[in-house]
This record gives C-alpha cells, sequence and structure tokens, in this order.
C-alpha cells in the first residue's frame, strides 16, 4: 500500500475547524434526527432470502444489518477518498485549461462526497484500507498510470459503477436525509462518467498500453467474480464460523451467482467503449466475465 494514504485529524484540530467553515461543507452537520445503526435493509443485501439470516434473532439480525452498512459506508468514505487523489493528479497533468477546471470542480465534488459520507460514519475502519485488495490495487493505478488509463479504468469504469452502485443505496435507504444525500452523489457520478466517455481517446493507446489496461480490467473482473465475500465474512464473524457448506447453501439461498453475473456484466459493459472492444474481448477471453463458483468463493 502507497505510503502517503490519508488520515482524517482530530475534530479540535485548528485545520480542520478552517476546513468546515468552507461554503461547501458549513451546512454539514450530523443529522438531528433519530441516530441509525443500520441504513439498508435486510432486501438490500438479499439477506431475507437466507434462511440461516430468518432463524436469527431479531439482535442478531440488526447485528449483521450493522456491519453490512459500516462495510458499505467504509468502502465508499475510502473510494471517495481515493477520487480526490486521482482529480488531483489530473489536474496537475491536464494539457488543456478546461481540463484542469473540470478536475477542479470534480476534485471539489469528491471532498463534498467524503464530508456527505461522514455525516453517517460514526468511525473510519483504518484497517478496512489496508484489507481491502480492491482499495489497494485502486490506489496502485491512480499513482502509477497516465491521465488516459485513468480515465478509462476511474473515471468511466469505476465512477460509472459508482452511479449503479448509489442508485441502488439510495432506493433502498431507511434514512431519507441519507437518501436524498445519496441522491446529490449520484447526480455527480453521472457528470463525471459522462466527461470521461468525452474524454476518452481510444486511438492513443499503444500495444503496451493495451496490455496494462487488459491486466487492469482483469484484476477487476476477478475481484468482482469472486461473489458476495464481503457477507459471507460478516455472516461468518457474527454466528462465530460457519462450516463450509453451510456457507454454500448461504450463498445459493442469497442468489449468489445471478447477483454477481449481473456485476460482471455492468462491468463488461461499461469497459465496453467504442474503440475498447479490444480490451474487452481479451478479458472475455480469460473468462474473467464469470462468476467463480459457491464452493470457489468459500474457500477465498
Amino acid at each position: 500500500m502507497p505510503q502517503n494514504n490519508l488520515s482524517d485529524q482530530a475534530p479540535d484540530n485548528k485545520f480542520n475547524r478552517i476546513l468546515h467553515s468552507h461554503k461547501n461543507l458549513i451546512n454539514f452537520q450530523f443529522p438531528a434526527q433519530e441516530d441509525y445503526d443500520f441504513y439498508w435493509p435486510a432486501e438490500h443485501f438479499g439477506l431475507e432470502k437466507s434462511s440461516l439470516f430468518r432463524a436469527l434473532s431479531l439482535f442478531e439480525q440488526e447485528k449483521i444489518l450493522i456491519l453490512h452498512s459500516n462495510h458499505v459506508l467504509n468502502e465508499a468514505y475510502f473510494i471517495e477518498q481515493a477520487g480526490m487523489k486521482f482529480a488531483a493528479k489530473m489536474i496537475l497533468q491536464a494539457e488543456l485549461t478546461e481540463n484542469a477546471q473540470f478536475y477542479c470542480f470534480m476534485s471539489s465534488d469528491e471532498a463534498v462526497h467524503l464530508q456527505i459520507l461522514k455525516k453517517y460514519l460514526k468511525l473510519s475502519d483504518s484497517n478496512f484500507l489496508k484489507q481491502s485488495s480492491f482499495l489497494q490495487l485502486l490506489h496502485q493505478i491512480i499513482e502509477e498510470l497516465e491521465p488516459q488509463k485513468l480515465l478509462y479504468l476511474v473515471q468511466i469504469i469505476l465512477e460509472g459503477w459508482g452511479q449503479n452502485h448509489y442508485l441502488k443505496l439510495s432506493k433502498s435507504c431507511l434514512n431519507q436525509e441519507f437518501k436524498s444525500d445519496l441522491q446529490k452523489i449520484l447526480k455527480d457520478e453521472a457528470l463525471h462518467t459522462l466527461a470521461g466517455k468525452t474524454l476518452l481517446k481510444p486511438k492513443s493507446f499503444s500495444i503496451e498500453q493495451k496490455t496494462d489496461l487488459i491486466d487492469k480490467l482483469s484484476a477487476y473482473a476477478s475481484m468482482i467474480r469472486k461473489g458476495e465475500l464481503s457477507s459471507i465474512k460478516i455472516i461468518d464473524f457474527s454466528l462465530g464460523g460457519l462450516s463450509k457448506q453451510t456457507k454454500i447453501k448461504f450463498l445459493e439461498e442469497i442468489d449468489n451467482l445471478k447477483t454477481t453475473q449481473k456485476k460482471l456484466e455492468l462491468l463488461m459493459n461499461l469497459a465496453a467503449q467504442t474503440g475498447m472492444e479490444e480490451i474487452v474481448q481479451s478479458v472475455c477471453d480469460r473468462n474473467l466475465f464469470e462468476p467463480c463458483s459457491n464452493h470457489e468463493t468459500v474457500n477465498f
């Protein structure tokens, strides 16, 4: 993991007070309404289909939903944090003033998104960042790759993925204030993705660059095709350890293969921009747009 990952400052830090006086952040106070321990119902995660989950007490079910919500919030928090790094790099490497100006706006959007998530995330988990292979890959990509590759891998594919993700989160969110905030983020993600598609120049990629893009897209697909690993880990942790057969049954009941296939199809569609068909086909040839079996998933 790169050494310059961001960390939060203490709430009483002088600079933090200056930060929160900024016009874009001044109205972002913590919700005055009832404090939510979890923001999405069992149906959002497919847990209502699980006989294991349904057999639990209400207390145990809520504990699992809290852990799922915390996972969603932590992942979103660190992705938006990475988004600020992405925009900053694109500002520095922009060739046109108009491009630099757009990424200044985008950086501001990402900072606002981060502040929105802070309203609902009680405590960011630094271990989450260290333990997430996806976040590690994302930081590596942002630090190492040149702008055109980043346009494709981050601004088009990941921001496009974010559109779909935030849409689902907003639709099923139990907190009306949070639902509204998620819809604001969703609008920004749509604009970011559209700009990426406009600025992408597929003909500019060399053979070596295409090979690198194939490898990075393969890495994305390899992570997604593993299925609902987070749900398995949360259930396993909450219930003190499950047998392999119980885990497989859980995955079968929540339609893990179907859900994972839909995610892989979304990834493939986002990657299949005009002029990038060769990249997608190469990943298809590796069979990476096909989900792992439930048996394989529980062994990860």
